[in-house]
């Protein structure tokens, strides 16, 4: 009987493993391609510069999507693909007694320790995500 748990548990960590390294790689997809816009804004601050247009609006509008499609990449789908990859990998492990369930109590202090601190330093970086130039 603890041989067929034991070759369960393996099969399930291997399947778990797979689905996890498969977000892994769709996150580094998601690198890849921020980098990618930012090659792209650099490129079109170079081609302003070379022809400065009278009107500059178009350029601003580009850059601004640019910008905004890197920002929601990066801060939003990446990180949203890692936290599902860990939460996979997490209720496994959980769930198969392979983690003891005391650290899943230090994780959850490490989270009201981070909120704790974005409340007392007062720092609000939506606000950075939305800065214009003056």
């Amino acid at each position: 009987m603890d041989h067929i748990r034991r070759n369960t548990i393996i099969a399930g960590i291997l399947i778990i493993a797979g689905m996890v390294a498969g977000f892994r790689i769709i996150a580094s997809a998601l690198v890849i391609i921020g980098t990618i816009i930012l090659v792209s804004i650099l490129a079109l601050s170079k081609e302003y510069l070379r022809l400065l247009p009278p009107d500059p609006s178009n350029f601003e509008a580009l850059g601004y999507l640019l910008k905004s499609t890197r920002d929601l990449i990066n801060h939003v789908f990446m990180i949203l693909i890692l936290c599902i990859a860990n939460m996979l990998l997490y209720i496994h492990m959980i769930k198969t007694k392979l983690s003891p369930l005391w650290l899943s109590g230090l994780h959850h202090c490490g989270i009201h320790h981070s909120k704790y601190t974005h409340r007392t330093t007062g720092i609000d970086f939506s606000d950075l995500a939305d800065h214009k130039r003056v």
